[in-house]
């Protein structure tokens, strides 16, 4: 499969239109060729000096990411951060080949980030935000907000997670992957007990506090997770003779203990 036709069906599972405003999807930089057969897809969340050399020995047709390259303007970008246009050098001169990124269009599409990680959970779909993003699932019976702190410490295998707890149980959970903790109006105007998600600011928290919505805060490895997980099975289902290189390198911070 070429790179035009590859590029149109992922296009269909996670059409741009669905971005937030601020969001910069789609093409990133690098070689384009559409005519270009895609045998080899690197997939990584950010593409940073740490997955250089990887990308490299593996050599793919094409890389795509969760979080776009260039974050605005890229002139802006090129001026300001100098790394970065660095690493773009390198890109074009040692890969040759582009990048592209799915990210708020892939958080918000069927079998995107959200869905996928609530089927990595075990939580059904009931219902959808109004913002496209959030997911809820009803439980029969109340969690407390440990029990399910722990089951998501469990389930994604982290040392840690963090959580608010306004001594209710929770029955209506809310969740949005990733950096979303500061758009917990989002849980509130659905009613939710619960809202899981992550980078959230300390006045979000006191304003949780306040509305007594339960909180629990995932490190953004969850969105590595998500992003492996739903972007190889929408190429596998696409073409299952592609090979996928998933570059890992998300870490929770490590905490001092006294």
């Amino acid at each position: 499969m070429n790179e035009r036709k590859l590029l149109h069906r992922l296009g269909l599972l996670f059409p741009k239109n669905l971005s937030e405003f601020y969001d910069h999807p789609g093409y990133q930089t690098g070689n384009k060729d559409m005519n270009q057969e895609v045998k080899k897809v690197f997939l990584c969340l950010d593409f940073t000096e740490a997955c250089l050399s990887a990308a490299i020995k593996f050599n793919p047709d094409i890389i795509i990411t969760h979080h776009p390259f260039f974050f605005g303007s890229k002139p802006k970008i090129r001026k300001n951060d100098l790394l970065k246009a660095k690493l773009e050098r390198e890109v074009i001169s040692k890969l040759h080949c582009p990048i592209y990124s799915y990210h708020t269009n892939f958080d918000k599409a069927k079998n995107g980030m959200n869905d996928t990680l609530f089927a990595f959970l075990g939580f059904q779909v009931d219902e959808i935000g109004k913002d496209g993003c959030l997911r809820i699932t009803y439980l029969k019976e109340g969690k407390t907000t440990s029990e399910i702190a722990r089951y998501l410490a469990d389930k994604f295998h982290f040392d840690y997670v963090g959580y608010l707890d306004n001594q209710k149980l929770n029955f209506r959970i809310g969740m949005v992957a990733g950096g979303a903790g500061n758009d917990f109006s989002w849980a509130i105007d659905e009613h939710c007990d619960l809202y899981i998600s992550g980078d959230s600011a300390h006045h979000a928290r006191v304003d949780m506090r306040r509305y007594c919505l339960n909180y629990i805060e995932l490190p953004h490895e969850c969105e590595e997770i998500g992003f492996m997980l739903g972007m190889s099975k929408a190429l596998k289902d696409i073409d299952p003779t592609l090979e996928i290189e998933e570059f890992r390198f998300e870490e929770p911070y490590t905490l001092v203990k006294r």
